[in-house]
């Protein structure tokens, strides 16, 4: 959490997750299970609000939410 750079890398990761998900159709979407809109809103709150992030909730997200949503893209990857 002391680490400035560690920080920004993070949630600029976390930026083009939620980048990226808006170019996923929605069928693909409705194929999995994911909050979409909570991971668009969290780009859209690191790129317009910034400074009012609550670094707690990005650690948690990095930790928790990702290793998750990894798992289930891949899970929707080996189906296809």
């Amino acid at each position: 959490m002391g680490n400035q750079e560690k920080q920004s890398a993070i949630i600029l990761q976390l930026i083009l997750i939620g980048e990226n998900s808006n170019k996923i159709s929605e069928d693909i979407k409705s194929k999995i299970s994911l909050p979409w809109r909570d991971i668009v809103g969290l780009r859209n709150m690191a790129v317009h609000e910034y400074m009012d992030l609550e670094l707690d909730i990005i650690w948690d997200t990095a930790n928790r939410n990702i290793p998750e949503l990894k798992a289930k893209l891949l899970e929707y990857k080996n189906k296809s």
